[in-house]
C-alpha cells in the first residue's frame, strides 16, 4: 500500500512453521498448511527461507506458476535485512 496505494485483495502474511502471532501488519498469519483454498498466488518475501518455502508450498499442491520469489539466486539479502540496516 505504501508503495503503490490501496490493494483490493485478501492479503495475507504466510509462516512455514507454527504461528506466534495472528495478525502482522493488520494482516491474518496463516501457516503454509492453511492456505486457502482460493488463493491465486504467493509471493516468497524472505531470502533465507525461500528454498523450504517453495518445497512447502508444492508440497501443499501450490502451482510452480503460481509461486513468485523477490529474489534471485544472485541476491545477498532481502528486504528485512535492508530495512534493519537503514533505521540503524
Amino acid at each position: 500500500q505504501k508503495e503503490i496505494g490501496k490493494i483490493y485483495s485478501n492479503l495475507f502474511f504466510v509462516i512455514t512453521n507454527q504461528i506466534r502471532e495472528q495478525r502482522y501488519l493488520d494482516r491474518e498469519v496463516l501457516t503454509y498448511k492453511e492456505l486457502p483454498d482460493d488463493t491465486d498466488y504467493v509471493v516468497i518475501s524472505s531470502y533465507v527461507y525461500q528454498q523450504e518455502m517453495y518445497r512447502n508450498l508444492l508440497e501443499q499442491k501450490i502451482e510452480k506458476k503460481r509461486i513468485f520469489s523477490l529474489y534471485t539466486d544472485s541476491s545477498i539479502c532481502d528486504l528485512i535485512m535492508v530495512k534493519w540496516i537503514m533505521e540503524y
